[in-house]
């Protein structure tokens, strides 16, 4: 017996090489029990043949007279196993988990009971595919987890299967209802069912999870992992306070509630973002001395201390004075409230603290990874009811082809990540989804999909959220997913974004020296010049007929005539990739130095220095 219920009962059952032990309730007739075996063994109720007691139990049969005492094994055969004479593997969950859940019962002369199996990508489980029937609630189709959730409103199962089931999709008009009585053991079943597939969910992710990879695929793994847990920090009510006492809230306040556009959370996001970009946040190239006041030259990097480790930098980049040869340190801080006392450094400084301030603020935001060296914040737009890209660097909102069409980018993965979620989010910026999907390399895309499956339930299960927060956020999931999916190539025919681009997205970046924008090509369409930086540094060298090697090492002795040529040449390059050839170079080195070989090792420094973010 269950907890001492007289009508529950523990029953083992044999299927295969497969033994599970099932809470049935004795109450109920055979056919609800063939539709809960039905959901753990994947083999349909007009398919089984069940024997307890080596009695086939008929579908008349009387529960509570067949198990009548705990501990009886119920063997299932699969009647197309019986007329084959063959017996298949016993099912098994894998790593990117296709769940069979409670369904109806299946024959062709009674229409009220015919089986319908769908696939719903959004219900209890977050992002996992599971396999189940489909219902109506308040003329909508959705999934029976949906249904479950809102059985309230009387949820009415769908007995002809649509073309293509997605939840909330255009329902038939000549649907027919299910049996309440059916109706209400299903509902019954799936809350069981749910915790014990939920259960095994869990555990088979947290398998994949802690299983180490090789090469590129675990550093893949750790990269969203670490962002994972990192976003948890924003959640911090002590460090969600701390920001509070910088941004001037009733100054933000006043301006938002003078503008007369009804979304004052969407205005709220843009006054945020003005504060932050002119008034509180600094973009760091070279650090300045403090006792100079002049720029410094970068030594290279060095391991953090223990006070720096503290607050999460991984790396630290030294360094020196070219007047007092003091050394600096400037350690990459990854711990957001840290960062509102700094309040300075590259992109990743101003998204980990933008981020924070989102949240102190009460807007839902996620911090967005960008493979291609570059991160932002994405937050939940009020007017569009969906998550839009806000990025503090730039200072933009609402922009997401920025990167694509205004620095030139060539995207690859974009996942976005926030206390509940883990969501691969590339299509949203990028507008040529095929070209995209060639430069997707580093991992499959079915491990990828199950790396972001298993994150995004971690995260939600972490998250602890209240039912109807957890409703709320599977709703919106169920729209972006959807609509991330007609944007992707892997859709005959992938959305197009249907407006034109708009001013925004068509310039190039303004965050960092123009030096540094322009060795990494993002000076933008208007802006760049005819050959990208990193042609122009090819060029560059080429044309002085120097390697980078010796652009670093002592000069060779060279004719008047031939060093004035490589001196106009070396001017000519650094102009067109937006390099003034007469600023101070080398300025640490007290030996002089003939100019085109000074300019190439401004080239090559400057190389080197290109993905410094």
């Amino acid at each position: 017996r269950v907890h001492g219920d007289s009508r529950r009962m523990l029953v083992r059952v044999v299927f295969k090489n497969q033994e599970t032990d099932v809470e049935i309730d004795t109450e109920e007739s055979v056919e609800v029990l063939k539709i809960q075996l039905f959901s753990l063994f994947d083999v349909e109720p007009s398919e089984q043949t069940l024997i307890c007691k080596g009695i086939v139990v008929k579908p008349n049969s009387n529960l509570k007279e067949i198990f009548t005492s705990p501990g009886l094994r119920l063997i299932l055969v699969a009647r197309s196993d019986i007329s084959m004479g063959t017996s298949s593997a016993a099912p098994v969950v894998s790593s990117t988990p296709q769940v069979a859940a409670p369904t109806t019962t299946s024959t062709q002369n009674t229409p009220d009971s015919s089986i319908i199996k769908s696939k719903c990508s959004k219900q209890f489980l977050g992002s996992v595919a599971a396999c189940q029937p489909a219902f109506f609630v308040s003329g909508k189709l959705v999934c029976m987890g949906c249904a479950s959730a809102l059985s309230n409103q009387n949820p009415e199962l769908c007995l002809k299967q649509p073309p293509r089931f997605v939840c909330e999709s255009t329902l038939s008009s000549n649907s027919e209802q299910v049996p309440q009585e059916v109706l209400k053991s299903m509902i019954s079943l799936l809350g069981n069912e749910h915790a014990t597939v939920s259960r095994q969910l869990r555990d088979n992710f947290r398998v994949f999870l802690d299983t180490p990879e090789v090469g590129e695929t675990q550093a893949f793994k750790q990269r969203v992992l670490n962002a994972s847990h990192q976003v948890m920090q924003y959640e911090d009510q002590g460090l969600q306070q701390k920001a509070l006492q910088v941004i001037p809230v009733a100054k933000l306040q006043a301006e938002v509630q003078s503008d007369p556009s009804p979304f004052k959370r969407d205005v709220l996001v843009l006054r945020l973002l003005h504060w932050f970009k002119h008034d509180f946040f600094k973009w760091v190239n070279e650090l300045e001395c403090p006792q100079c006041h002049v720029k410094t030259n970068r030594l290279g990097a060095d391991r953090p201390n223990q006070m720096e480790a503290a607050f999460m930098a991984g790396i630290v980049e030294v360094f020196s004075c070219p007047q007092c040869n003091q050394v600096c340190r400037f350690p990459r801080y990854n711990h957001a409230g840290k960062l509102l006392e700094t309040r300075q450094g590259r992109c990743g400084e101003w998204a980990q603290c933008f981020t924070l301030c989102c949240r102190a603020l009460g807007i839902p935001a996620r911090f967005v990874n960008d493979w291609t060296d570059h991160v932002w914040t994405e937050v939940l737009s009020e007017e569009k009811g969906t998550y839009v890209h806000a990025d503090s660097c730039e200072c933009k909102l609402d922009a997401p082809l920025l990167y694509e069409a205004g620095w030139g980018k060539k995207l690859n993965y974009v996942i976005a990540t926030s206390a509940a979620e883990v969501i691969d989010v590339t299509w949203r910026y990028t507008d040529k989804p095929r070209e995209t999907l060639t430069r997707r390399t580093l991992v499959s895309e079915s491990w990828l999909k199950s790396l972001v499956a298993a994150a995004d339930v971690m995260n939600l299960e972490r998250a602890m959220l209240s039912g109807q927060q957890r409703l709320d956020l599977l709703g919106l999931r169920r729209q972006e997913d959807a609509w991330l999916h007609s944007r992707s190539p892997f859709v005959d025919s992938p959305i197009q974004i249907n407006r034109s681009l708009t001013q925004s997205e068509l310039e190039g970046r303004i965050s960092g020296s123009t030096a540094w924008r322009a060795s990494r090509g993002e000076l933008g369409q208007q802006n760049q010049p005819k050959s990208s930086a990193a042609s122009a540094f090819t060029s560059a060298l080429a044309a002085l007929s120097i390697s980078p090697q010796a652009a670093q090492a002592a000069p060779p002795q060279q004719t008047q005539v031939a060093q004035q040529k490589q001196d106009s040449t070396a001017s000519t390059m650094l102009t067109s990739i937006g390099i003034d050839p007469n600023t101070p170079l080398l300025r640490g080195n007290r030996t002089t130095v003939p100019a085109s070989q000074a300019l190439a090792g401004k080239i090559v420094g400057l190389y080197f220095s290109a993905h410094w973010c």
